[in-house]
C-alpha cells in the first residue's frame, strides 16, 4: 500500500538526516476544513518534492494536479526527487492485483495522455448538460483536468529521460540518496 511506503520513506529520511529536514505532507499539515487546493498550490514553494510514481499516481487527479502546480515553477525538475515503480515493486503492496508499474519508458506512456484527454472530455460532456447558467459553478475540477491534460505529456517525458534510481535500490539503502540531497541543500541554506 502506497501510504505505508510513504510513512516508511518519511521515517527513513528523518532518521538519515537526524531530523534536520522538515517533511510537509497534506495529511500532516491540513486540519479539518482546510482547503486541499490551497495546499497543493504551495507545492512550488517547497525546496523539494518526493514522488513515488506509480500507475495510480499518474492517473490520480490530486497527484497530477499537485505535479501540474509544481510545473509552474520553471525549475520544477530540479526540485523533483522521484522513484518510478516497476512490476517488481508489487512486493511492497498488500493487494498484489494493484498495477504498480508506471509505464513511462515504453510507447504505453501515451496511454496516460489519452487517459487525461478522456477525463477532460467526460467532464466537458457533464458540464455541457448544465443548461441553466445560474446553476453553473466555478468548476475547479474541470480546470484542473485541463491543466493536467496540458502538462502530463511534458512531465512523463521528463521522467522518461531522467536518470532515476530503482525503488528496490532506494529501499535497500533506506532512501539515503534522497536524504543526501536534502542534507546538502540544508547545508547550503
Amino acid at each position: 500500500m502506497i501510504v505505508v511506503l510513504l510513512i516508511y520513506l518519511e521515517q527513513k529520511i528523518l532518521e538519515n538526516t537526524n531530523g534536520r529536514v522538515v517533511i510537509s505532507r497534506d495529511i500532516n499539515k491540513l486540519k479539518f476544513k482546510d482547503g486541499l487546493d490551497e495546499y497543493m498550490q504551495t507545492i512550488k514553494d517547497h525546496d523539494y518534492v518526493i514522488s513515488i510514481v506509480t500507475d495510480g499516481y499518474l492517473r490520480s487527479l490530486n497527484c497530477m494536479y499537485e505535479v501540474s502546480e509544481l510545473m509552474r515553477d520553471s525549475n520544477y525538475y530540479d526540485k523533483l526527487l522521484f522513484v518510478i515503480m516497476s512490476d517488481k515493486d508489487i512486493e511492497h503492496y498488500d493487494n498484489k492485483k494493484t498495477i504498480v508499474k508506471a509505464d513511462v519508458y515504453s510507447i504505453n506512456r501515451f496511454d496516460y495522455i489519452s487517459f487525461w484527454e478522456d477525463e477532460k472530455r467526460a467532464i466537458d460532456a457533464k458540464v455541457e448538460k448544465i443548461k441553466n447558467p445560474a446553476l453553473m459553478l466555478q468548476l475547479a475540477e474541470e480546470s484542473r483536468r485541463e491543466f493536467i491534460m496540458l502538462s502530463v505529456g511534458a512531465f512523463i517525458e521528463k521522467l522518461k529521460d531522467g536518470l532515476g534510481v530503482s525503488f528496490q535500490n532506494m529501499y535497500s539503502s533506506d532512501f539515503n540518496e534522497f536524504a543526501s540531497i536534502l542534507l546538502n541543500h540544508n547545508n547550503k541554506t
